[in-house]
């Protein structure tokens, strides 16, 4: 099915399926919109109705308050202690399911990747003096680089 704009004698006038590509939106929706609006169609072009711009857009963009997210600033004071109330279950689930930590759990897990990290770059050096066998200068090289890597680390954790 083709998407349809005609000029009617009444003004301009769109499809089912243009209004739906021009809104983004599924036709289905659009449909649903129309009809809870009651905007009837002002006529037929190649056989599907057509619907005039003004009152189609006025429908189309008025949602259902549960399609739209709520700002709890323009809720009623009942609205907005029923909303808080469903977040807080909803994060308190979150964090009982592990898809949410708290900071000072994400903290401690930090720790313990830095301490793991630190400690292996501890002891890169008397192992590549020990087992490969680097000279001096070059195992000195590779702590030099270590330390500038630890003091980076460092730095972009106090940021």
């Amino acid at each position: 099915m083709a998407a349809t704009v005609s000029d009617q004698a009444n003004g301009l006038t769109f499809s089912l399926s243009s209004l739906a590509r021009e809104f983004g939106i599924a036709r289905e929706t659009v449909t649903k919109r129309l009809a809870a609006a009651s905007v009837q169609p002002v006529g037929k072009d190649k056989g599907h109705p057509v619907y005039k711009i003004k009152p189609a857009a006025m429908a189309i963009l008025q949602f259902d308050e549960q399609e739209v997210v709520s700002d709890p600033a323009l809720m009623s004071p009942k609205e907005r202690l029923d909303w808080f109330k469903s977040e807080e279950s909803r994060l308190k689930f979150e964090r009982e399911t592990g898809v949410s930590v708290s900071t000072e759990q994400a903290r401690l897990e930090m720790a313990n990747i830095i301490q793991t990290v630190t400690k292996t770059l501890d002891t890169i050096p008397d192992i590549l003096e020990r087992d490969c066998r680097l000279p001096p200068d070059s195992v000195l090289q590779v702590e030099k680089a270590i330390d500038a890597l630890r003091i980076q680390m460092a730095e972009d954790l106090e940021k």
